[in-house]
């Protein structure tokens, strides 16, 4: 089994703003958080490449997120992945638990 060591750093409001990865010191991620502490951007680098994600929240729910021009929209009931519909199969406490394309 495969075991990577991360290490976290969290700012004064408690949130996530970094990863570290013992095992790989090149790979990094860190996150910023807009006014109402939503996850707004993550940016992870590995060496000398970066990917940029940003995030579009309504309300408390995730909608959007955006590395480069690859856009991956949630909704309540599922997620699109460019062409691909993938819907959400949840147990009786709500939680999800897989997710079934439109075939």
């Amino acid at each position: 089994m495969l075991m990577v060591s991360r290490v976290g750093r969290w700012d004064a409001e408690n949130r996530l703003v970094g990863i570290g990865y013992v095992d790989h010191p090149e790979k990094k991620s860190s996150f910023q958080y807009d006014g109402l502490n939503r996850r707004a951007v993550m940016v992870e680098t590995h060496g000398s490449e970066s990917t940029t994600s940003t995030f579009l929240w309504d309300g408390t729910d995730l909608l959007r997120v955006q590395t480069g021009s690859a856009m991956k929209w949630y909704y309540p009931q599922g997620e699109i992945h460019g062409t691909e519909s993938l819907f959400y199969v949840s147990d009786r406490l709500g939680s999800v638990r897989e997710t079934v394309n439109q075939d």
